[in-house]
């Protein structure tokens, strides 16, 4: 039988000649001739010592004149194994120096902004004048072309009128709008302010942008939040004016509706299954710095000279548009949103990422399984680093009552925390380890 059919591979099978002979004169009949091969190739070991180094190192082929190179010589597996394979996950600590983190960004309010103090000139700050005679304006066109016998006369002073029966009607609600004007459980304020008919007249013809300018469904440039879009471009500029805090979040919000519309989403696992989905990018102060009504695939659009690293992750650069670069802000999402390239761009960008992420989203990183963690105990956690495009990643994960996986460029484990929790079996609460990506992550998502 052929050897190569009965090993599988040639790799490991030397060809014995008949009757022994070889054209090598060193070789005699005593030696072992099923040796395998070496090829150029070798395995780097450390030379003072035949065991493995300690941590999870990739198995990395490095060639004989990399290794007898004149700046090798003096370096450790860990360093020879980096240069040639920087992108492999291994055992380690990302641990930045606090300089290098600090906030340079400026927080100095406008004055427009440090004047307000009632609520109402709070409103007034976002809802401006420009905005409220815009919406009259597109308001009275848009009776023009549907009542052309009967305009609707709409003013700025009924307008803000009308806006403020809307609020108040969201804080005391009854089952219908005309129970508002109801001589049973009518309320005053509202009746006293604007008549049923005007307020039910004004809500049929209140309008945002031109009709003539609609772009038809199924044509290239169709917006599908057309009807509102000069309304939401000129709140965006008007939250532009507040300076952007050091930390920030980008997370989804549900604005609760079952009104019929194409952008309307369901999410069962939600408090509010049915809405419209808004992504935010806000503060810890709860300031909402920019936003993005999802509209399906239309929203899947980045900007200018940005790459597209898919639709989970390009959520995030649109609103990390309004970060200031390299001001060292720190900005905090959830697993739908973190990438490795998202976190690399990010850094990248003068913009430090943290989130918690999806293991099977992290290439290459192969981190202790759920049934090893739960041996280890609650609490345990184990850190693995790599170097992908110059940036140097940590992916951390944390065993509490499930798995916790963060991927960051700026945070990694150290210095360890601790966080209380309750042990069922011992009916008691304990501290428990926890690395300081989870503790920051908390802290500020």
């Amino acid at each position: 039988m052929d050897p190569k059919i009965f090993y599988g591979s040639s790799k490991y099978v030397t060809n014995v000649p008949e009757n022994n002979e070889s054209d090598d004169p060193d070789l005699s009949d005593d030696e072992d001739t099923n040796n395998p091969i070496i090829n150029d190739n070798i395995l780097a070991f450390d030379s003072d010592d035949n065991s493995e180094p300690e941590g999870d190192y990739d198995e990395t082929v490095i060639s004989e004149t990399d290794v007898e190179s004149d700046d090798s010589e003096n370096m450790t597996l860990h360093e020879i194994a980096e240069k040639m394979n920087p992108s492999a996950w291994r055992t380690g600590n990302l641990v930045k120096d606090p300089k290098d983190l600090e906030f340079t960004g400026n927080m100095n309010m406008p004055p427009e902004v440090t004047d307000l103090e009632t609520p109402l000139q709070f409103f007034k700050f976002f809802l401006t004048k420009e905005i409220i005679s815009a919406i009259t304006i597109e308001s009275n066109l848009y009776c023009s072309q549907k009542r052309i016998n009967r305009p609707l006369n709409l003013t700025d002073d009924e307008l803000e009128r009308f806006i403020g029966i809307c609020l108040y009607m969201s804080i005391i609600q009854l089952p219908q709008a005309r129970n508002y004007w109801s001589p049973h459980l009518g309320h005053h304020k509202v009746s006293a302010v604007m008549t049923c008919n005007r307020w039910e007249e004004i809500k049929r013809f209140i309008h945002f942008n031109n009709n003539d300018n609609f772009i038809p469904r199924g044509t290239p440039g169709h917006d599908k939040l057309f009807k509102i879009r000069p309304f939401l471009d000129s709140l965006q500029e008007r939250l532009n004016k507040i300076p952007v805090e050091e930390n920030v979040a980008v997370d989804e919000q549900i604005i609760p509706t079952k009104a019929r519309s194409t952008i309307k989403q369901y999410n069962p696992k939600k408090p509010h299954k049915w809405g419209y989905k808004v992504f935010v990018l806000s503060g810890i102060s709860g300031f909402s710095y920019s936003f993005d009504i999802f509209a399906g695939s239309q929203s899947n659009v980045v900007p200018v000279d940005v790459p597209d690293l898919g639709t989970s992750s390009n959520v995030v650069l649109k609103l990390a548009q309004r970060v200031p670069k390299h001001m060292n802000h720190k900005i905090f999402f959830d697993n739908w949103f973190t990438s490795v390239p998202l976190v690399v761009y990010l850094s990248k960008n003068g913009i430090l990422p943290l989130g918690t992420a999806r293991l099977n989203r992290i290439p290459g990183c192969k981190m202790l399984s759920e049934k090893e963690f739960k041996k280890l105990g609650r609490g345990s956690w184990q850190e693995k680093t790599a170097i992908k495009d110059d940036v140097k990643l940590s992916t951390v994960c944390w065993y509490d009552n499930k798995i916790v996986t963060t991927l960051s460029s700026y945070v990694g484990s150290q210095p360890i925390g601790s966080k209380q929790r309750f042990f069922r079996s011992e009916k008691c609460y304990k501290d428990v380890q926890c690395p300081q990506t989870i503790l920051k992550y908390n802290e500020y998502m």
